[in-house]
């Protein structure tokens, strides 16, 4: 008796264009950040990372991360696979009013498109590999974290294991600060799980006998 080979079916369609668009509009479009009860614009990812490669090559610091030789060869391996990816879904020179990046046009060109239920399985792949690219263009920058000597108030361990850029467990201070912004920082102790928002900042400096915290608690 010869095995009968499963038909494959269409994927949610619907689903995944709404996934493909969210994925790439996180990498190409102004991104809300809030805070205080309002809401501001900062640059995509993208241009944020374009403008920082730009600046380097320039010798400027202006909106760049630390200047660290691996960290540069990561920026533009990650730009070089994301032009890669816009190119190869839409390899056609994007002829438009627009006078953004052709990597930017491609991807609206992308997400434009009129996709085929038997294109769900492609589509899923796309909006893997964009949200992989947009989270690492994110963590290059990202400030590192602080890390306090105190032990938790929660449960009072001083040091935990952690997760190294490298991922590997390293071990170091349990709690963690970090700073995504200059009102935008929260704590963590890395054994428990214990969180403090930027409110409740000082109040755990307090706990821990230091009411300041270079950088991120002042008064």
């Amino acid at each position: 008796m010869t095995a009968t080979r499963p038909i494959p079916t269409d994927g949610n369609l619907p689903q995944a264009k709404r996934l493909l668009g969210d994925a790439i509009s996180a990498l190409i479009d102004p991104r809300p950040q809030h805070l205080d009860g309002h809401t501001h614009w900062l640059n995509p990812l993208y241009h944020e990372l374009r403008e920082a490669i730009d600046a380097q090559r320039i010798g400027s610091s202006r909106g760049k991360p630390e200047s660290q030789a691996p960290l540069w060869v990561a920026a533009l391996a990650a730009l070089i696979e994301i032009d890669t990816l816009a190119h190869r879904h839409e390899p056609h020179w994007p002829i438009s009013d627009c006078d953004d990046y052709p990597t930017v046009q491609r991807f609206r060109i992308i997400d434009a498109r009129k996709w085929r239920p038997q294109d769900t399985d492609i589509i899923e792949e796309l909006t893997k590999e964009l949200v992989r690219l947009a989270a690492a263009v994110d963590k290059l920058f990202a400030v590192p974290p602080k890390f306090l000597d105190g032990p938790c108030p929660h449960c009072q361990a001083k040091i935990a294991r952690r997760l190294n850029d490298e991922g590997e467990y390293v071990r170091g201070p349990a709690l963690r600060i970090d700073i995504n912004g200059p009102d935008d920082c929260s704590a963590t102790c890395n054994n428990c799980g214990e969180h403090w928002d930027r409110r409740e900042l000082p109040f755990l400096g307090r706990l821990l006998g230091c009411p300041k915290i270079e950088g991120v608690i002042e008064t």
